[in-house]
């Protein structure tokens, strides 16, 4: 019922608390279940519009070939969705998530389960990346509180260790908060470092409130 109701009018549903994110709230709007914190969407709404935009940015068919993803920053997984419907990749995902409560969300409410090859993580992405010494045909970054990305995501420290995970020929897709319709220095710094490994491209005000920042990766 509240499905059919929210294609008329916005319906507030179950809000949880959580030690990372604060309040999330899971929402009904036009039929689909999303889920927000107090002023974002963090899945399976603008978010989800936004990263789709990005992925087509990078290409189709790099999308559908790539055969090792890795997303910091799963959310409730709803680029999980796109990645397997809208591009038809069959890839191996690993999707890195700090919030156990995020995480439960994702399982009880948007059936993460349901895709294959994907591998759920709970571990902070910053720790992840010093670690890991494999490499991903694509990787999604896409890190908030609320409406903030922690500043240890564009540090230099966390922007070689990301670089050194994307595979030769690779893509990254890098989200970011756009700031009165121009970058913020911060963002600036994040372009210029990843000039030096490949060809970037930004997608501004995707959806109102996002820069996009795409890398090929020579």
């Amino acid at each position: 019922m509240k499905k059919l109701l929210s294609y008329l009018v916005p319906l507030k549903g179950k809000k949880y608390k959580s030690e990372i994110n604060g309040q999330l709230e899971l929402n009904w709007y036009e039929g689909k279940l999303m889920l927000d914190s107090k002023n974002a969407n963090y899945s399976y709404g603008a978010l989800q519009r936004a990263l789709s935009v990005g992925l087509q940015g990078i290409g189709k068919i790099k999308v559908k070939q790539a055969n090792s993803i890795l997303i910091l920053g799963m959310g409730a997984g709803c680029v999980i969705e796109t990645i397997r419907k809208d591009f038809q990749n069959n890839g191996e995902i690993t999707a890195v998530e700090i919030d156990p409560v995020v995480v439960d969300i994702a399982k009880k409410y948007f059936n993460i389960g349901r895709f294959f090859k994907v591998k759920i993580v709970e571990a902070d992405a910053f720790e992840f990346v010093k670690k890991k010494d494999v490499s991903y045909d694509l990787v999604i970054v896409d890190l908030f509180i609320d409406k903030e990305t922690p500043s240890q995501f564009s540090s230099t420290e966390f922007l070689n260790n990301l670089e050194n995970l994307i595979a030769p020929l690779g893509s990254l897709l890098f989200n970011t908060v756009n700031i009165r319709g121009k970058h913020s220095e911060r963002n600036e710094g994040i372009i210029k470092l990843l000039s030096k490994s490949g060809k970037v491209e930004v997608l501004e005000g995707v959806e109102g409130g996002n820069d996009l920042i795409l890398l090929q990766k020579n």
